[in-house]
């Protein structure tokens, strides 16, 4: 697949960035990701959801099927009678380059986190147009979290109108101000993993509430809540040590430390990292539903160490590049070879501006078949 032959290509300016002299970091750093917008934004068929998007752009946005923000958008576009694929591109390269830019700022190995992104939520990045653009509203978002709190809320509300599943991240107001609630999502996680292994669910009650409720977006969650469930797993557990590990080193640096620009910016990473492993302790039964609100998340899952090793274990600072870099890729190597409808519908690449100078018809052919297949196994309940 194209994503892991470009994350090679980068990867030695990634590992020896911070060798660089700041300008020549820059300009590397745009380019490649000048590279990846462009090879993630005009990927041409690619996932299952684009033949759902693409059929309510092609009818004008007009049957409401989507959250309103989001049908705003798609009916701005289709009025302008620009091709489905440009819309597409719009929201990916929108989506990517607010990330690049929360990266950047963030000054811990930009590049490598990029392409560890990418990645990790190639599929997230391929499908889910909605909540991409839900993401980089909450990315700008972030920016007000501790200064103008009604300006947060307001942009969390209107990531909302994108997906409803934004409505997680409102959590992150009040956790970036109280370490004790940190601690208190700990707990809750621990006595929530314990239920699971006893087979007791309060989200089976949440459920069975919600369906005396009507509302659009209420069903959308209640949908999401209506999948398969998964048993707790020995990773479930393994994410749940890590919490722990994390939660106690780290609100040890923070108490120590005295930097107020860089405590706030290790508090923001970490409590979006202690709301995304909890949601997955809560959640993880329903892994439809927790792994569309982790994406929130994921960004700072992989800032949060960087940061830490660059501010309180500097001696380990030139070795950490290559160690993390295992995570990424045995994540994306787990996803490869798990997901059943990677090779009908992942991994050959298309583009679509490549689609327009030359002869696409067969790749057309065998997407076009892969996803119906795919849509009529999902509606036979036979995959998710």
């Amino acid at each position: 697949m194209i994503y892991i032959y470009y994350s090679l290509i980068c990867l030695p300016f990634a590992m020896w960035a911070h060798r660089f002299k700041l300008n020549q970091e820059r300009t590397v750093y745009i380019a490649f990701v000048a590279v990846g917008v462009f090879i993630v934004g005009f990927s041409y068929k690619s996932g299952s959801d684009w033949v759902n998007y693409l059929g309510e752009y092609t009818l004008g946005c007009s049957n409401g099927v989507y959250e309103p923000g989001f049908n705003l958008l798609c009916k701005s576009f289709s009025l302008l009678e620009l091709d489905y694929w440009w819309f597409s591109f719009f929201i990916k390269s929108s989506c990517l380059l607010s990330i690049a830019i929360f990266l950047w700022r963030s000054k811990v190995y930009p590049l490598l986190c990029f392409i560890s992104y990418i990645l990790v939520s190639f599929v997230f990045l391929e499908n889910t147009l909605r909540q991409q653009v839900a993401l980089a509203v909450l990315i700008v978002a972030s920016r007000f979290i501790f200064d103008r709190g009604l300006v947060f809320a307001l942009l969390v509300l209107v990531a909302s109108t994108f997906h409803i599943s934004a409505v997680f991240f409102l959590p992150m107001y009040f956790l970036v101000r109280h370490s004790m609630l940190r601690w208190g999502l700990l707990f809750i996680s621990a006595l929530y993993l314990l239920l699971n292994i006893v087979g007791v669910s309060f989200i089976d009650a949440v459920i069975s509430m919600l369906s005396y409720v009507d509302g659009a977006y209420v069903n959308k969650v209640s949908l999401y809540l209506s999948f398969e469930k998964y048993p707790v797993t020995i990773g479930h557990f393994a994410r749940f040590i890590l919490f722990v590990i994390l939660t106690v080193v780290v609100s040890s640096c923070i108490s120590k430390e005295e930097n107020f620009k860089v405590k706030r910016v290790i508090v923001v990473s970490f409590s979006a990292v202690c709301l995304m492993l909890s949601y997955e302790m809560i959640f993880y039964e329903f892994s439809v539903f927790w792994m569309r609100i982790r994406e929130y998340f994921m960004i700072y899952f992989l800032v949060l160490p960087g940061l830490l090793v660059a501010r309180y274990f500097p001696k380990y600072a030139k070795v950490y590049p290559f160690a993390f870099i295992f995570y990424p890729l045995s994540v994306f190597y787990g996803i490869i070879n798990l997901l059943p409808v990677y090779d009908q519908l992942y991994k050959d690449y298309g583009n679509y501006i490549f689609s327009q100078i030359s002869d696409y018809r067969e790749f057309d052919e065998q997407r076009d078949l892969g996803v119906e297949v795919y849509w009529d196994n999902w509606r036979r309940g036979e995959i998710r």
